[in-house]
């Protein structure tokens, strides 16, 4: 048995500046550091780094999803707004909803299943 374990020892910041690579870390963290204390990123916050950072790397997270169905990503998706808009977490839930409209413009031309 062979396993590949590449990924491990990928650097996911390859390409990014420093400075992308510490929004990065403060998106995937939810928190960024100020006057040496953490701080918890907002709703409004964390929206507003995720498209920073989006605006300069479109298709970075892309590669991720790109063997998985559009219609699966979309229920996902959908499931993932109404988790996190019912746990209170506004970031996630305008993220998720942001991804729903995105796929659905995808699927547009395949005729998308209409979810809430």
């Amino acid at each position: 048995v062979m396993l590949d374990l590449s990924s491990y020892h990928d650097d996911t910041t390859r390409g990014l500046t420093n400075a992308d690579a510490k929004l990065l870390a403060e998106i995937n963290a939810g928190a960024t550091v100020e006057n040496a204390r953490i701080v918890r990123l907002g709703g409004v916050k964390w929206i507003k780094h995720w498209n920073d950072f989006r605006s300069r790397h479109p298709d970075y997270h892309e590669y991720h999803f790109l063997h998985t169905p559009l219609e699966l990503s979309l229920r996902h998706h959908t499931l993932q707004a109404f988790l996190a808009n019912r746990a209170g977490r506004e970031s996630g839930e305008v993220f998720h909803r942001q991804r729903v409209l995105s796929l659905r413009e995808k699927l547009a031309p395949q005729v998308a299943p209409r979810i809430p």
